[in-house]
């Protein structure tokens, strides 16, 4: 759960909410984004943009993006 700070046709940049730490991803064909259960266009990636993402890879450094969720920001506590 982050908020995107970079995002390309094939690179997605997430700084998680829960540490701050940003972590890079790459994307590919096969990376399904959505938007309240609906698929949609890549293109409604953009910075600043609160997502969820599900990545499979062997290390942190190492991701692949196979699903993004485009979700509404954070309410403040």
């Amino acid at each position: 759960i982050g908020t995107i700070t970079r995002v390309t046709a094939t690179a997605l940049n997430v700084k998680q909410t829960k540490d701050g730490k940003t972590i890079a991803m790459t994307m590919d064909s096969a990376t399904l984004v959505t938007r309240d259960k609906k698929k949609v266009s890549s293109a409604e990636l953009k910075t600043g943009t609160n997502v969820v993402v599900d990545a499979s890879g062997d290390s942190l450094q190492d991701l692949t993006v196979l699903e993004v969720r485009i979700v509404p920001a954070p309410t403040a506590k």
